[in-house]
């Protein structure tokens, strides 16, 4: 009997698990697609987890991509299946298959406590979000948004996070570091930025009565959702929508053979009072009491990584101020086998979650974006968050040394499994290349800080790592390898000449940033410690020759094709004014920006 344990693949089990995941894709929206049937129309269904493809929001994508792992391991052994699973749904989803074709044996290794702690999941996130909702009800202040809103014949809003952080995306003694529009009110006129005025999402503060308080004492406009929100529509989001979205009925389903009863209704259950959901909920009931005002809003310039959230103000815009143009900004790398819910689907878009038209950041990412909607419009806008890209490469202060920058994520076990794996790499690393001194340098995600890294590993920390912060151009430009693993930064590190290294999943779906076209001799997937190494040698022999005529070709090709460059005209035209065409902004990029 074979043996898998699908909480802990081996390396050679997990590549064929991201293999799957990327044939199953197009079967997948299909199937998200079904369930939705007759219910698109439905803000609590299309508002949902379920609806959502977000694999951070939603564990329906994974649970499927196992699914498939188990009818490619039956199919390719003659050999009885013993499988291993933590996940009670699933495991039921695959015992309803052994009763029907047979040679498959299901263990759930689950304990009553974790059993009841599934079943309680609901609540957790219903509590958690009502914290959340009841902390902005009470720190809304209705006046404020009158007054914001009256003083302004003509308004663009632009969507965007305020981070909970000391770096970019933060606000800090008034000032707001903008992490996702850099340079944009230094480009346009002064008509123009007169009319802007952030609209933000708050990420990383447990204290809204702070981040509120943040925000409307910032030099930078902000229109906070809240302050035109009433408390019914408070009451009805943490009362009633939970319950709508529990009680949907779904037709019996399969997938690829398989019952998936148990694990969308299980999702069901425990997602229904998610906080994101709760906002997307928010968010739609906010455009509601916008329309007061929809003859001063021409343009909402939304922060779209297609979301529930941002579908919540789509829909909100598309139901209330049809009249205002609506702008889904991509402003980030989008890959093949990077995040799925990025590119929308012709459901999303027929039913107002997606506007029919979206905006990316190089031609290079148009037929991903089209990807599960062939209709759908897309153009190309100026990457305003990486203008600097284009920037001179500084010299290196220290030629001798092996440079390698690591952008850490959010996710605290993506961080500890990093760290263990680097730390790996450095032992080996020193003890075959005795005469060659190697450095690390660790580069925290904005929501965190060097005590929160330092504090992940246990035991002492290695003399050769060291936590930095401040602009990314600089560590960039004084790195001789580049890792990380779902950090949009891959593609940019690349871009600017810089060998990179994504660091697989160790057991479940990994989002490589990086597109397919890219050439592979730059670039490389680790799934191992060995692997890792293998490559930081690989490219350690490389490091005289990284710079050659040739490769700075393909790295100026890459730029090209995945960066547009900053113009006034894009700008204007991102905010869908006219404006004849100017010179490239690019040249004259702020350097110190940080990404």
């Amino acid at each position: 009997m074979t043996s898998v344990d699908l909480d802990n693949l081996t390396p050679s089990e997990n590549r064929l698990l991201n293999s799957l995941g990327m044939t199953i894709r197009r079967d997948f929206v299909q199937f998200v697609a079904a369930l939705g049937r007759g219910k698109w129309n439905d803000e609590y269904w299309s508002l949902s987890s379920l609806a959502s493809r977000d694999i951070y929001l939603s564990p329906l994508f994974e649970r499927c991509c196992k699914l498939a792992f188990v009818k490619h391991a039956l199919e390719n052994s003659d050999r009885p299946l013993n499988v291993r699973t933590r996940d009670p749904a699933l495991a039921r989803a695959l015992r309803r298959y052994a009763m029907k074709y047979g040679s498959l044996v299901v263990a759930s290794r689950v304990s009553l406590g974790r059993r009841i702690a599934n079943r309680l999941c609901s609540i957790r996130h219903w509590a958690i979000s009502t914290f959340l909702i009841s902390q902005r009800m009470l720190a809304r202040k209705p006046d404020q948004a009158k007054r914001l809103l009256e003083s302004h014949e003509r308004i663009t809003l632009l969507d965007t996070f305020v981070l909970n952080s000391s770096g970019a995306g933060s606000i800090q003694q008034g000032d707001y570091s903008d992490r996702y529009y850099t340079g944009l009110t230094s480009i346009v006129s002064d008509n123009v930025r007169s009319e802007l005025i952030y609209l933000p999402t708050f990420i990383g503060f447990k204290d809204m009565f702070e981040a509120f308080k943040k925000a409307r004492t910032s030099k930078a406009r902000f229109l906070l959702v809240d302050d035109l929100l009433r408390p019914r529509d408070y009451l009805s989001t943490i009362f009633y929508a939970p319950l709508r979205r529990l009680f949907h009925r779904f037709p019996n389903l399969e997938f690829l053979d398989f019952d998936t009863r148990d694990i969308v209704r299980d999702e069901q259950r425990g997602k229904c009072a998610h906080h994101s959901v709760q906002q997307a909920t928010l968010n739609l009931k906010f455009a509601r009491r916008l329309a007061k005002y929809r003859n001063r809003i021409r343009c909402l310039v939304e922060w779209n990584e297609n979301q529930v959230i941002d579908k919540g103000l789509i829909l909100g815009f598309s139901r209330f101020l049809p009249d205002s143009k609506v702008v889904a900004y991509k402003s980030y790398p989008i890959a093949e086998s990077y995040l799925m819910h990025l590119s929308p689907t012709k459901e999303e878009r027929l039913h107002s979650l997606s506007p029919a038209e979206v905006a990316v950041i190089g031609k290079g990412y148009i037929k991903t974006a089209k990807e599960f909607d062939p209709d759908l419009k897309v153009i190309t806008a100026p990457a305003l968050r990486f203008q600097y890209i284009w920037s001179e490469k500084r010299p290196r202060a220290n030629q001798s040394q092996i440079s390698i920058l690591v952008a850490l994520p959010i996710p605290e076990y993506e961080n500890l499994a990093i760290l263990e794996v680097l730390q790996d790499s450095l032992r080996r690393f020193n003890k075959d290349n005795a005469k060659q001194e190697i450095a690390f340098r660790l580069k925290p995600h904005p929501t965190h800080n060097k005590k929160y890294i330092r504090s992940l590993l246990k035991g002492s920390w290695p003399p050769a790592f060291e936590v930095i912060e401040g602009d990314i151009l600089s560590a960039y430009d004084q790195s001789d390898i580049f890792i990380s693993n779902t950090s949009s930064a891959c593609i940019e590190a690349i871009a600017r000449g810089i060998p990179t290294i994504v660091i697989g999943e160790h057991s479940g779906m990994t989002q490589c940033p990086i597109p397919e076209d890219v050439p592979k001799d730059i670039w490389s997937l680790c799934y191992t410690k060995d692997e890792v190494i293998a490559s930081i040698t690989q490219f350690v022999s490389k490091k005289r020759t990284s710079r050659s005529q040739a490769t700075t070709h393909t790295h100026r090709d890459l730029l090209n094709r995945y960066f547009e460059p900053v113009t006034k005209e894009a700008v204007y035209k991102l905010l869908s004014l006219e404006q004849p065409p100017t010179d490239p902004v690019h040249a004259n990029a702020d350097e110190s920006t940080t990404a």
